[in-house]
């Protein structure tokens, strides 16, 4: 990093070059007197015997009938007509052509595969217990789950990252009784409403934390017949009467501090201003601080958990260690006259500047919607963005400042920020809005 900055202080001066603020991977394969062909449809390397991904060798793969096995955004599991590989590591799975990975949303870097043939489920290179299979997803939505289920006849299943298995959860509450879908991770047989909703929790010296998914039952009264109202701001949530009751049907999540899934609307005015206002996720907030909607009364019927430990003094060390890196970060940026921008394109791609460096592709982009949002603990305004794609998803919203410092920005700042964000996008043919 301090060779980086280097670099970058002699740019500004006109003496040095744009530094080269990225390392590409290279491996030194095997010697072979057969030239080696890459493949950049799966990102292989092969001279006919021997085949490479990412520069290690996939052992006994067939080159030449290596494909991505099928599934939208898939590229870490392959298949070549006899085996099939999870990056470089061999599956204990004869390949076929009805294998499908799973699009599960908020999967915590767990990558899913399906084997339709036996009900089979493969979570990066580990297997689910095939004495209990077939098993079936639950649901695809992730705002408010923190495992992806899966269900059949003996119960709910779910993979902890921690112990590197499968996990039962508990029995199936949704056995023989024609549930539906009707809503993201909300489901309905005309009798009983079962939903999911996940929360997060760290211990008091911050030893240990667990992410736990439940699914539950909603205990207040209820005719046969859900009736949807409408949709919320862009698919954010949806209203739905249930006889002479009101609900929220939320699909923000507890990254946006919506805690709840369902929530009992008790205020009629709420009504109208989530179906024809187009509300901000601030004012959704506030309108549950207010008690305008309510958390419906429910009952856990299974529970998923993930638990995770850590050293008794890390409490103590992690936010000390932040405030060290976070000051001399502020420090360096102020120092030097440089700026942390929200995202960046590079080689055809929008990458957003968090931790796991998302990218979108430019072509696959409909449009980039900026917003600003007052703060709730100091006078001021934070930024925010997301990312519309073309099939309709919709990334989650990305906090963003016009400078790195502990002083929040006024709207005005804001405002010339995002104008320079806009052209920055305009000049890769990048559409975008500010939402008002």
């Amino acid at each position: 990093m301090i060779q980086e900055v280097f670099q970058i202080i002699l740019q500004n001066f006109g003496i040095g070059s744009k530094p080269q603020s990225y390392l590409y991977p290279y491996f030194k394969l095997e010697q072979s007197d057969q030239p080696y062909l890459v493949n950049a449809d799966i990102d292989t390397a092969s001279n006919g015997i021997l085949t490479y991904y990412r520069g290690k060798l996939l052992p006994d793969a067939h080159s030449h009938q290596l494909r991505l096995v099928s599934g939208e955004e898939n590229h870490i599991f392959r298949a070549d007509g006899t085996n099939v590989y999870f990056n470089n590591t061999r599956l204990s799975l004869k390949d076929n052509q009805k294998l499908y990975t799973l699009d599960i949303e908020n999967s915590n870097n767990q990558s899913y595969l399906f084997n339709p043939i036996d009900g089979m489920v493969y979570v990066n290179q580990f297997a689910f217990d095939p004495q209990f299979a077939p098993y079936h997803l639950l649901s695809k939505y992730g705002d408010h789950s923190n495992h992806a289920l899966f269900y059949n006849d003996t119960g709910i299943y779910y993979f902890d990252v921690n112990k590197e298995k499968m996990v039962r959860a508990g029995d199936n509450p949704f056995l023989g009784q024609s549930f539906k879908e009707i809503a993201p991770a909300i489901f309905s047989n005309g009798q009983q409403l079962l939903y999911l909703q996940a929360r997060e929790y760290r211990s008091s010296k911050g030893s240990s934390s667990s992410r736990v998914t439940r699914i539950l039952k909603l205990d207040e009264p209820q005719v046969s017949t859900w009736q949807q109202l409408g949709n919320v701001n862009y698919n954010s949530g949806s209203v739905w009467k249930n006889g002479n009751a009101f609900y929220y049907f939320d699909q923000l999540g507890d990254s946006q501090l919506i805690r709840a899934t369902v929530y009992h609307i008790r205020d009629p005015q709420t009504i109208q201003s989530l179906l024809k206002t187009q509300p901000r996720t601030d004012d959704i907030r506030q309108w549950i601080d207010e008690q305008k909607m309510v958390e419906a009364k429910h009952t856990t019927l299974v529970e998923a958990k993930t638990e995770n430990r850590s050293d008794k003094y890390w409490g103590f060390i992690a936010p000390l260690i932040f405030v060290v890196i976070f000051s001399a970060l502020i420090w360096l940026f102020k120092r030097f006259n440089l700026n942390f921008a929200p995202f960046y394109i590079r080689n055809h791609k929008l990458i957003v500047s968090n931790l796991m460096l998302t990218a979108y592709p430019i072509a696959q982009i409909q449009q980039v919607e900026f917003s600003i949002n007052r703060t709730t603990h100091a006078k001021g305004c934070i930024g925010h963005f997301r990312i519309v794609q073309r099939n309709g998803k919709r990334s989650m919203n990305f906090n963003f400042s016009s400078k790195l410092s502990l002083n929040v920005d006024s709207q005005a700042e804001l405002n010339q920020y995002i104008e320079q964000l806009q052209q920055q996008l305009a000049q890769h043919g990048i559409h975008s809005i500010l939402k008002k």
